[in-house]
């Protein structure tokens, strides 16, 4: 009954505001008199966006030289856990600029922002580079450091200098590391601090930093590990190999000791107390936690990045015999990696909010790559995995991350991202471990590298469909959203782009659609050798292939795009499917181009021109941005008329007198958060009524107020 009743009202709204304001009625050419002639044109842009601001982007102090993916937010994308020592993602938090860095860790270009935007947030998914750092923008300038990004209230605090040691080699340690036979110290000897004396000096069997972007191409710190990746198997050698483990680093508070242990094939142990495990790294923290300070003795790291190790077989390692060791297993065996959390006994120590905090917690938690190994912190194995292991490109190395804080019967622990202690395994000779799951990604063409989809938050559009008549400037007609992606790969080649529109419901009667037209693009000059010069060509690119969906769903039959002029009209009706996302993709490298071919689009980005518009015959009525030029296929005769001010033949378009526009583009604007302009109440409301701020945003030519939408 109150369906019903909501309903009728809401329906007498919307015929009241169609004759009160005629914003929903139709009109035909006849009816639209020529405007005034004593009316002056607001010569206010209307514009949300900011000029050039130079974005300087520094991860230098991550210990290795490898591009890393970053975004730019205008508040802190992550929620911290009480403790601080992990994170999660707010849902409805969208990046506003997304990019690698060069190979040497460093960003610098020119971006456009919200004009609103004071600080920004930079959030790296890297397991490998800080997680957040904070600016301000400075000028037109926004500098931004790993080196300098400490926060005072949770800076580190200077450990003890006294020699620690593992937990899971001693007798007299806390309870929770009683459990098990003691791991064996048969390697070689360590540190104070844990850094082994016993580390691999070769190369051969020794990944290059590439796989560092290798890995946050396929593990995202920020979300959840991908289900297929999480395995609960260990490693079997199907060909007598040599084995190496390459320390790649973590993300993560805790103080760690990392092990192996090995066995026959159908011999597996059946339990952590049954397996004989050597120590591999006794404290795997590196020192590069979120919290750490630019003195990185405070955090007493205990494994630099990039370290390595040879395993060594001991063939009665079960009489605990170190007789005939060797470098090479035996096929048929079994490798597996166990991770004891926290057991380390010196460990991190920083202040939380101006209180001390120590991160000394013992915990009952081992993290094996087989899963009747690992012990959860009620002291039960768990069917679930713990551990990520994948093969890279080519297979040459496996890639291993864990999970080191599962403490719940679910497996849910703080994040889930497999990103607190990675390590690469390679084998002499090449691919001796038996198969395990490729992370299939799209290729680039010479298959030397993975490409990713980056999608940025460009804003929302608002339309008042009379034009040229008067409105009611509740700007409700016609809403949407727009998302731009781009597939790129970590030298920041655009493979191709995304174009994403949602839409919201309106109160209007018309039918109207939504297209855009591209009118340009950018991307960096390559010399010869295929490096960036700096400079930057513009010009757009027509696709090589361009393909429609709703959703997930494959419409491409549907798409109406006019090549001649490059117009795409994406969504015929704005009143139908109101939430769902309406994705243009482009591919601009085709598959199997040579590898010269992608010079053509580096760091390329389209510039489109997004417009309301209505078939009629074979010309348009269209509805652009203030100042915007039409499409070829629009029909002139509406400018000049009813309240519009055009002058076409010096170039003037979509100008009025007053203060609003009929489109307006709020810049960084999500449109779920635009919810006063879809209650029902406020039909016919102009903006200013709305948003109080608004008036004096227009009446200061965008100077104050900037945020006012927000």
């Amino acid at each position: 009954m109150r369906i019903n009743t909501i309903k009728g009202f809401a329906m007498s709204m919307i015929m009241a505001a169609a004759m009160t304001f005629v914003s929903c009625a139709d009109w035909d050419m006849p009816h639209y008199g020529a405007a005034q002639p004593d009316q002056t044109i607001n010569n206010f842009d209307f514009s949300t966006t900011s000029g050039e601001i130079t974005l300087n982007v520094s991860y230098a102090g991550c210990g290795v030289k490898t591009p890393v993916f970053f975004e730019l937010y205008d508040e802190e994308p992550i929620t911290w856990n009480e403790e601080g020592s992990g994170y999660e993602m707010k849902e409805d938090v969208k990046p506003l600029f997304s990019a690698y860095t060069d190979e040497k860790c460093v960003y610098s270009g020119t971006i456009m922002l919200p004009a609103y935007v004071e600080k920004v947030w930079v959030f790296s998914p890297a397991f490998f580079a800080k997680t957040l750092m904070e600016a301000y923008v400075v000028g037109n300038t926004i500098n931004v450091s790993d080196t300098e990004a400490t926060k005072s209230t949770r800076a580190a605090m200077r450990a003890s200098d006294e020699p620690g040691f593992s937990y899971m080699t001693r007798t007299d340690v806390p309870k929770e590391y009683k459990a098990g036979k003691r791991w064996k110290e048969w390697l070689g000897t360590y540190d104070g601090n844990g850094k082994v004396n016993y580390a691999y000096t070769g190369k051969d069997l020794v990944p290059d930093v590439s796989i560092y972007t290798t890995h946050s191409q396929v593990i995202n710190s920020g979300i959840s590990c991908p289900t297929q990746l999480r395995n609960a198997s260990d490693l079997e050698i199907k060909n007598a190999a040599e084995v190496v483990i390459t320390f790649l680093g973590g993300n993560t508070c805790w103080n760690s000791s990392l092990g192996y242990y090995y066995y026959k094939v159908g011999q597996e142990p059946k339990s952590i107390e049954d397996a004989n495990i050597i120590m591999l790294f006794p404290n795997t923290q590196d020192g590069k936690w979120e919290k750490t300070t630019k003195d990185a003795d405070c955090q007493k790291a205990g494994v630099d990045r990039m370290t390595s190790v040879k395993l060594k077989y001991y063939p009665k390692i079960a009489e605990d015999s170190q007789e005939g060791a060797t470098d090479v297993f035996p096929a048929g065996y079994k490798v597996g990696l166990v991770l004891a959390t926290n057991a380390w006994s010196k460990r991190l120590e920083y202040e939380n909010n101006s209180k001390k905090a120590y991160l000394n917690e013992n915990r009952y938690y081992r993290a094996a790559t087989l899963n009747t190994l690992t012990v959860r912190q009620n002291g039960r194995s768990t069917e679930l995995p713990v551990v990520a292991s994948y093969y890279t490109m080519g297979k040459e190395f496996v890639m291993a991350s864990f999970e080191d804080d599962y403490k719940f019967d679910n497996g849910m622990g703080h994040d889930q991202n497999f990103s607190d202690v990675v390590v690469a395994i390679g084998t002499n000779p090449v691919k001796a471990i038996a198969d395990l799951p490729s992370f299939k990604m799209w290729l680039n063409a010479d298959g030397s590298s993975l490409v990713t989809l980056e999608e940025t938050l460009k804003g929302t559009y608002l339309f008042e469909d009379l034009w040229p008549q008067k409105g009611d400037y509740d700007m409700n007609d016609a809403c949407v959203e727009y998302i731009q992606g781009t597939y790129k790969d970590k030298w920041n080649d655009t493979y191709g782009e995304t174009f994403s529109f949602k839409p919201r419901q309106n109160f209007a009667t018309k039918k109207n659609g939504i297209a855009f037209r591209l009118i340009g693009g950018d991307r960096a000059a390559v010399n010869s050798n295929g490096n960036t010069t700096g400079k930057r060509i513009s010009g757009y690119h027509v696709p090589a292939e361009v393909k429609l969906y709703l959703d997930s769903t494959d419409i491409s039959d549907q798409l109406e795009y006019d090549q001649d002029n490059q117009i795409f009209y994406v969504i015929p009706d704005t009143k139908k499917n109101p939430g769902v996302t309406y994705t243009v993709e482009f591919l601009h490298i085709p598959d199997g181009s040579p590898k010269f071919y992608e010079r053509n689009y580096k760091e390329y980005k389209s510039q489109i021109d997004v417009f309301l518009y209505r078939k009629e015959g074979d010309k348009n009525w269209e509805v652009h941005t203030k100042g915007q030029e039409p499409t070829p296929k629009m029909n002139y005769e509406y400018f000049g008329k009813g309240d519009d001010l055009s002058k076409p033949e010096q170039g003037i378009y979509y100008v009025r007198h007053g203060n609003y526009p009929y489109a307006l583009f709020l810049s960084g604007q999500q449109i779920d958060a635009m919810g006063k302009i879809f209650d029902i109440a406020n039909e016919g409301q102009t903006l200013e009524k709305m948003y109080p701020n608004y008036t004096k945003w227009v009446e200061t030519e965008g100077k104050e107020n900037k945020e006012w939408y927000k």
